[in-house]
């Protein structure tokens, strides 16, 4: 630095060199100026910003009478303090004013900004720049203390260092400082890095799978140990797997622990080879490769598929399914009785159909294996465990599905080999505790059946009460909580045991709290299975959709608040994805995936439904799609007298057609079964007398006595349509007259293979307005009524019937006949004094 002196004049006043340093301590100023003026012409100050004073030429001991005028003076400067000079004569700033600042002592230490990873005996260690610094200190040890404040390493003039010959396992410590011409910043931190020698190869740990051995899971854990220690221990390990001894796909990297399992099912009977690469800051080292099978221990034989399609239905308190031994009869699943008193739904899902009955739920199962263990574990089983046991012949193997909390365990057989009494179970590998002596059953003959709930037989974070059921994106889904009936609640989606909700977690159940979705602020009826990625909440008053996962970026919004869902079973799909509610005041169809929704009885049956008065203490509905009829047929029964109305919805013509069931065979549910025989591919309705019908419009009476009766009863089924309510007036304020009604019947060609139609029995009602001809109708007060006998044959009928609107209702209730028609024609006019002819 240079030796600044900078106030040395002579004639004028000379600023110091840029960018030097300025260190603190006592300054001579000589100053010499030239000029006859006197002092109170050129003053010369100094400025001591800190201070805040100022000094006169005469301050500093310069003789004003001199010429030219000269001193000299001196001043004390102090590191971090600012000054400031200037020349001020006859009022005016004839220099400056010149501002510097004594250079500050450092204020701050550094901080490490050392990079991870250092190896055997040359370590870089980093720091901070520090403002002021010219020079940076190390002080350090390598013996694990703590160095103390004496500065082993001066001078430094960059932010970095390289310590060399530093011992291998050597646990370096080091703090640093900044320093200036002024004084010494603050010590650092102590920062300490440790050196590493090259890792060791890692050694199976035979306690998980031994080489050349077996492993007894599909997604086996694999372990091993670190041969090394200190210096030459790894910090992480890379795991390696393939179907070849060569060894080179990389499944997993920066492991930190000595075991991993393999994130996928391997082949049953395959063999696999493995290595396992140590990494320290010092470089890799990898170990042996080992190999191993999987479910090679004794014979282990798969099991065949057992996944097929099986018919079930609930009839009164019981559940009935398809058997192999008998598939055109039900069998009863003997101990499951439901309650229906209480609502009842049901749905499949991976190959069991769950129930829920309100305040029970059940799973009927038709895969799994039950096993009965001796004791309680004191080891929980976990879901997807593999259990495994030697058998004398061979192995018998399970996944665990599902485990009571108690003794009791479900899960899939997958082996041909079953598993047997008092024997050990091995458990992931690990001897686990025995079966319990003549209790191994092995579904699907007969299937089991046990209690809905959570893995360890808990009921914690599933609803207390549910009357609706589906599932939905693999979710069980379910509603209908009377405790808390704005709730919905979902499994983990691929698992129906789990409901725990997980915060992050895309898969996690819906908590039906809030949370992720969960709840509305209307009371839910059903939850229905809209598509795949869309579903329906049909609730007491408004209608909302979901779309997408709720637990991982899914949306729902409000379809109506006009219409709403009578019941969990008010609803069905036709074969073109649009979904039908049948609401306490309306039948509604969406379609577009919520985007359209029709009323669909608001013009053609505005009072019908309405008027049933719908309410779930008295009224029971059934609706399903008849893909071979192509149509939807909904079933509406009073719960206490049997007495039924119906509707059966055209898909081909877009027509409502009303019929009725007797008391009966009244139907309390539906279902298309979809066997891989034609002849019962067929809508099966479940009747009030607890047998099933086929749902066959060919039949024109249904068989009402039970099959195995003596004596069979058949009761017809009124057919009937209702054309209108029509305007036939030109406004909706005159009335007309009808004066000229034609009904053409319908019939076979000669010689040809359809029959002639029956009679057909027509009635006409009119109103002055549509609601009052619709009440005629339902009240069964026609204006006219009679029968055309013959086919092909028209009918004119004068009529003088005034008003606004009419309706025609034209049908048969003969059985076992065929009725059609080909045309109706109509004619009107106004109803005043004059006289219209034609």
């Amino acid at each position: 630095m240079a030796n600044w002196n900078p106030f040395s004049i002579s004639g004028q006043i000379l600023n110091p060199p840029s960018g030097d340093w300025i260190p603190s301590g006592n300054y001579t100023f000589n100053v010499s100026l030239t000029s006859d003026e006197t002092d109170s012409k050129f003053i010369w100050f100094l400025y001591k910003v800190n201070s805040g004073s100022w000094k006169t030429l005469k301050e500093w001991g310069i003789d004003k009478y001199r010429s030219p005028l000269s001193g000299q003076a001196s001043l004390n400067l102090v590191a971090g303090r600012a000054y400031t000079i200037e020349l001020y004569g006859n009022n005016t700033v004839l220099w400056g004013p010149y501002t510097f600042v004594c250079t500050p002592v450092p204020s701050s230490a550094p901080s490490d900004e050392t990079p991870a990873g250092y190896q055997s005996s040359a370590v870089s260690v980093n720091w901070s720049s520090v403002q002021y610094a010219q020079t940076y200190q190390i002080s350090y040890t390598t013996d694990g203390t703590d160095p103390d404040t004496t500065a082993d390493i001066t001078g430094l003039t960059g932010t970095s260092y390289t310590f060399q010959n530093v011992p291998v396992g050597a646990v370096l410590k080091w703090r640093v400082r900044a320093v200036n011409l002024n004084g010494n910043g603050p010590w650092s931190s102590v920062y300490q890095v440790e050196t590493y020698d090259y890792p060791s190869p890692p050694v199976i740990d035979e306690t998980y799978v031994a080489n050349n051995e077996t492993a007894y899971e599909l997604q086996p854990t694999l372990g091993w140990h670190d041969s090394g220690s200190g210096p030459s221990a790894a910090v992480s390990f890379n795991f390696y797997l393939d179907e070849t001894e060569n060894v080179s796909t990389l499944l997993a990297t920066n492991i930190t622990t000595t075991s991993y399992k393999i994130p996928y099912p391997l082949e049953q009977g395959k063999t696999y080879y493995w290595k396992v690469e140590a990494v320290n800051p010092a470089g890799t080292a990898v170990s042996a490769v080992y190999t191993f099978q999987v479910f090679t221990v004794g014979e282990i034989f798969p099991a065949s598929v057992r996944y097929k399609k099986r018919f079930w239905a609930i009839a009164g308190n019981r559940f009935y399914y398809e058997n192999d031994d008998s598939p055109s009869k039900m069998v009863h699943l003997y101990g499951l009785v439901l309650d229906t008193t209480k609502p009842i739904q049901a749905f499949e899902a991976f190959q069991k159909v769950f129930i829920v009955n309100y305040d029970k739920k059940w799973v009927v199962d038709f895969s799994n294996t039950k096993l009965v263990l001796e004791a309680k574990p004191t080891v929980e089983p976990k879901p997807s465990c593999l259990l495994v046991q030697e058998t004398g012949s061979g192995t018998a193997g399970m996944i665990i599905e599902y485990w009571d909390g108690d003794k009791t365990l479900y899960g899939y057989k997958f082996t041909e080999e079953d598993f047997i009494d008092d024997t050990i179970l091995i458990l992931d590998g690990v001897s686990w505790i025995k079966t319990a002596a003549s209790n191994c059953q092995t579904a699907p003959d007969p299937p089991l059946f046990y209690p809905w709930m959570e893995f360890g037989g808990t009921e914690e974070n599933m609803p207390k009460f549910a009357s609706s059921g589906c599932l939905y994106r693999g979710r069980g889904f379910l509603g209908g909580d009377t405790s808390n009936p704005g709730a919905f609640y979902m499994s983990r989606q691929g698992n129906l045991f789990d409901f725990a909700y997980a915060a992050d977690d895309e898969q996690s159940p819906i908590a039906g709290t809030g949370t992720h979705y969960g709840k509305l602020g209307d009371s839910i009826k059903s939850v229905i299975p809209y598509a795949e990625d869309y579903a329906v909440l049909g609730c007491s008053q408004s209608i909302w959709i979901i779309t997408g996962d709720p637990a991982s970026g899914g949306q729902m919004q409000e379809l109506t608040r006009i219409e709403n869902c009578f019941s969990s079973d008010s609803w069905c799909l036709d074969d073109s994805g649009r979904l039908y509610i049948l609401g306490t005041g309306s039948l509604i169809r969406i379609s577009d995936f919520g985007r359209t929704l029709e009323n669909l009885t608001r013009d053609v049956l505005p009072n019908y439904i309405r008027e049933l008065n719908l309410d779930e203490e008295s009224k029971r509905v059934a609706c399903w799609y008849d893909k071979v009829n192509n149509g939807i047929l909904f079933s509406i029964t009073d719960r206490y007298t049997n007495e039924n109305n119906s509707i059966w919805f055209d898909l081909r013509t877009g027509g409502l057609f009303l019929e009725e069931y007797p008391q009966k065979i009244a139907p309390y549910s539906m279902a298309f079964y979809e066997s891989e025989n034609v002849h019962y591919r067929k809508l099966v309705l479940g009747c009030a007398d607890g047998i099933l019908r086929i749902h066959e419009p060919s039949n024109k009476a249904d068989i009402v006595s039970s099959p195995v009766s003596a004596s069979i009863s058949y009761s017809a089924i009124e057919s009937y349509i209702v054309c209108g309510p029509l305007q036939f007036s030109e406004n909706r304020v005159r009335d007309y007259i009808l004066t000229d009604l034609v009904i053409v019947s319908a019939g076979g060609g000669l010689g040809g293979s359809q029959p002639d139609s029956g009679a057909i029995l027509y009635e006409v009602h009119v109103g002055r307005s549509a609601e009052e001809a619709m009440e005629s109708v339902s009240a069964g007060t026609p204006f006219l009524a009679g029968i055309i006998q013959n086919p092909g044959r028209s009918i004119h009928l004068r009529t003088r019937m005034r008003g606004i609107f009419a309706c025609l209702k034209i049908g048969n209730a003969e059985n076992n006949q065929t009725w059609s028609f080909e045309e109706i024609l109509a004619e009107s006019v106004p109803a005043d004094r004059r006289r219209y002819e034609g």
